[in-house]
């Protein structure tokens, strides 16, 4: 799997997600994944996910 490393995200912002996630049960790496699984499902019923570079990148 890949890792992917987010710089500079507000402490506030990253705080209320923490418990967000908490709240629900999850971890901060699971609810991340839930939302780009989320994102990437959306635009794929728009029919507007294009694949680049074999999905490298």
């Amino acid at each position: 799997m890949a890792a992917i490393l987010v710089k500079d995200v507000p402490d506030e912002l990253r705080n209320l997600f923490k418990a967000i996630c908490a709240e629900e049960g999850k971890t901060m790496r699971e609810g991340i994944i839930q939302l780009m699984r989320g994102a990437v499902e959306r635009k794929r019923k728009a029919g507007r996910v294009k694949i680049v570079d074999g999905g490298r990148g």
